[in-house]
């Protein structure tokens, strides 16, 4: 570049320069194939070419480059299959031995049909990947499966199915490891979050060692608790809820079926304490109030719409007591016994038994008043 254009074209035309040039430059093409340096050795021969396109030896150079880059592609591919049929060793393992081939055959042909599209490769990464899920390593599965996109970049169908399934598959897992290692204040979340799940999940995440005997043993010991502290629906809902959750799981649901049966027999002890703690407090000869209305709360915290939640027999159980107050003629007791009927029960204020009630008590009590002051007359007046 130091000469004018046509100085450097007389320069070039002389047959020394010429000749020294092409062994200068054949020299090193040889040398950067050598060391397999095939675009130092194009780049080499392209400079060179333009000067002298009508070289033989450099036509013949052109040749030996291009059979060069087949014989090393060759080379490359047979080294590139051997690694791939080696079934001795994990892809991990020949990861190396591999991805030196792709990379050398990819600096000789940046579009060669392996970068693309090998399916031999695809198919031996989603055997083993399978494998490695069906074994739950999942991260030999992740690293395989990045080890085989960085390999074939292109979008491949099984891959992504695969991938996929990794995510569920780890999802499943992690699901299953909390419940067994989760203490019992954990557990009602990850209920929650099992119930929340779709069915399909649901299922795979049960059906994993030890979470259905956790679950179990979880809700027997809760069951356990409310039955102790006589929350009857507590219990039942929990049994219920968790028969939701294993809806096709035929040897939990005879558990919780137990379960259930136990709740309701011990509801059933209760309750029939509770209605004989009813019935004593309304033969009593002065009800107390509130003891009854306890065991009314109690009976409606249990069952909602047992009977005895809506005070049965208490009508006549006052109607005796209103009655015996004015056979003594206990005017206050019996209008206090009025009131507290009409405060428990509000509705049979509207009732015959209590409007007749509620009359003989004025009636008696107005015959009451008039006889005394009747009396107060007589004595007066003697």
């Amino acid at each position: 570049n130091r000469f004018k254009p046509e100085i450097q074209e007389l320069i070039y035309k002389n047959q020394d320069v010429r000749n020294l040039l092409l062994n200068y430059y054949i020299q090193n093409i040889n040398y950067a194939l050598s060391v397999n340096d095939y675009n130092q050795a194009m780049s080499l021969l392209s400079r060179i070419i333009s000067q002298y396109p009508d070289s033989k030896s450099l036509a013949d150079q052109m040749t030996m480059i291009f059979d060069w880059k087949n014989n090393r592609l060759k080379a490359l591919e047979k080294k590139y299959y051997q690694c791939l049929a080696d079934n001795t060793q994990s892809l991990l393992v020949l990861k190396p031995c591999l991805q030196n081939s792709v990379k050398d055959i990819k600096n000789l042909s940046p579009h060669h049909k392996l970068l693309i599209d090998d399916r031999k490769l695809s198919a031996r990464y989603a055997r083993e990947v399978s494998m490695a899920l069906q074994n739950k390593a999942f991260a030999q599965a992740d690293e395989l499966l990045s080890d085989w996109k960085a390999m074939l970049k292109t979008d491949v169908p099984n891959r992504k199915k695969l991938e996929r399934t990794l995510k569920y598959q780890q999802q499943v897992y992690r699901l299953s490891r909390q419940v067994t290692e989760s203490s019992n204040t954990q557990m009602q979340g990850l209920l929650i979050e099992l119930l929340k799940l779709d069915s399909h999940m649901r299922t795979d995440v049960l059906s994993q060692p030890g979470v259905e005997q956790k679950i179990i043993y979880y809700i027997n010991q809760k069951v356990s608790a409310d039955i102790e502290s006589n929350n009857y629906l507590s219990a039942f809902k929990r049994v219920e809820l968790t028969q939701k959750m294993f809806e096709g799981f035929e040897k939990q649901q005879q558990a919780l079926r137990q379960a259930s049966s136990r709740i309701n027999e011990h509801k059933n002890l209760y309750l029939e304490k509770l209605s004989d703690n009813y019935k004593a407090l309304l033969s009593s000869e002065e009800i107390d109030v509130k003891a009854l209305e306890n065991v009314q709360r109690q009976i409606a915290l249990v069952e909602p719409d047992n009977p005895l939640v809506s005070y049965p027999g208490l009508s006549q159980a006052f109607t005796k007591q209103v009655d015996k107050a004015l056979e003594k003629e206990q005017f206050d007791l019996a209008l206090e016994s009025l009131e507290t009927w009409k405060t428990i029960k509000p509705e049979d204020t509207k009732n015959n038994g209590f409007l007749s009630m509620n009359e003989k008590y004025k009636q008696q009590l107005s015959s009451y008043e008039q006889r005394i002051k009747i009396e107060k007359q007589i004595t007066t007046a003697m």
